[in-house]
């Protein structure tokens, strides 16, 4: 049977800050449904500098009374490196706990980076002067184990993002990985600029990755790894490398029916031109998204 693919459009809302507070929350989510957008993602930075766990809980409850998915909820923290990797996995075990209250199924985490060590003495002039600590993958491993066991107490899904800086950045860290833990909770989230900065192929990742796929960010990029501004940027859905047809063809390969979330990285545009309204970001984003789905997206198979 021929079928449309088709996907939720959500919006990655971390351009709000304060929605611990009444106003900001429902300024937010009343304009992510008056634009048309199916779905929201939350990261708990948003909700205050501490785990607001009932503001985040509030926050969903308000979302889908809206009509308004949550994806899922997105916390950053380094799980790589010995020093404050307790304290990471605490707050990570936190957020997968609140995720359960709040009735969101996925967890967004991201590996850390891996510290620099002295890679050879002085006298080795010619070699890198630094290199990952070996030890990071171990510490990693730790982390994700230890992490899984609570996701499946709380049925919670971990969808870990490989991003450029970070230990898990591309696709062959990311294989690692799922070869160090290969549980059912596991997931990932896939995000194609990360790898169209790396110079890897969209369709490939996505095709080896799907069944591990969980969530999906919409993001463009030009460029290669380094520095933001300098090396690379995060343009304008459209005016990146990503290679559209390619990345929706896959997408539809893999048969992943899930959120497609904008997650907008234009700084400097929202910065100094906009300057950080996210409503404006949301705006713009939702027109290019629809565009690029309506061209490329609705194939059937």
């Amino acid at each position: 049977m021929k079928s449309k693919t088709t996907w939720k459009l959500g919006f990655n809302a971390f351009w709000w800050d304060g929605l611990d507070r009444e106003p900001v929350l429902d300024g937010c989510i009343g304009s992510l449904v008056d634009m048309g957008y199916q779905a929201v993602e939350f990261k708990v930075d948003s909700f205050g500098s501490q785990l607001n766990r009932d503001a985040i809980v509030r926050a969903a409850q308000k979302a889908e009374a809206a009509k308004l998915a949550v994806s899922n909820l997105v916390i950053l923290r380094s799980l790589s490196q010995a020093e404050g990797r307790q304290q990471a996995v605490e707050d990570v075990s936190e957020a997968i706990r609140i995720c359960a209250a709040a009735g969101i199924g996925a967890l967004n985490i991201v590996s850390g980076a891996a510290a620099q060590v002295p890679a050879y003495p002085p006298e080795s002039w010619w070699r890198s002067s630094t290199r990952p600590d070996p030890a990071a993958w171990e510490m990693l491993t730790q982390s994700v184990h230890e992490l899984v066991k609570v996701a499946e107490a709380e049925g919670v899904d971990l969808a870990l993002e490989a991003c450029g800086g970070s230990l898990v950045c591309d696709f062959g860290t990311t294989l690692e990985l799922l070869a160090r833990c290969d549980h059912p909770r596991m997931k990932l989230t896939f995000d194609p600029s990360h790898y169209i900065l790396a110079g890897q192929d969209v369709g490939v990742a996505i095709r080896r990755l799907g069944p591990r796929i969980r969530h999906v960010h919409l993001k463009d990029a030009v460029g290669r790894r380094g520095a933001i501004g300098e090396d690379f940027l995060f343009p304008l859905l459209g005016q990146g490398a990503t290679d559209w047809p390619v990345f929706f063809q896959a997408l539809r390969d893999v048969s992943y029916t899930g959120v497609l979330s904008v997650e907008f990285e234009s700084f400097r545009l929202m910065e100094e031109i906009w300057q950080r309204d996210a409503v404006q970001a949301a705006r713009l984003s939702k027109q290019a998204a629809d565009r690029l789905i309506e061209l490329y997206g609705q194939g059937v198979r």
